[in-house]
């Protein structure tokens, strides 16, 4: 421990900062270009295509209107809105 202080004493702490910022964003962009790897090569699972994307449909409430169009009941299997 005593080595590493008196080797950043001698270099300098501005110095010894830089080192560390510099091997923190070169292990930062490592972790995002493995991420982005493994992420486009499937490893976690196929990703849906633009096509699959577009064409979701989520299940929406009937509503049930009168003559006055006020809303007599609405109807779902599930409670979703688009």
């Amino acid at each position: 421990m005593k080595r590493l202080v008196q080797y950043i004493k001698s270099i300098g702490i501005i110095k010894a900062l830089a080192g560390l910022l510099g091997i923190s964003i070169l292990l930062i962009f490592l972790f995002v270009a493995i991420f982005y790897s493994r992420v486009s090569s499937g490893y976690y699972g196929e990703l849906p295509t633009a096509e699959e994307l577009s064409d979701v449909e989520n299940n929406t409430a009937s509503a049930l209107y009168d003559i006055n169009e006020q809303i007599l009941g609405r109807y779902y299997l599930q409670e979703r809105t688009n």
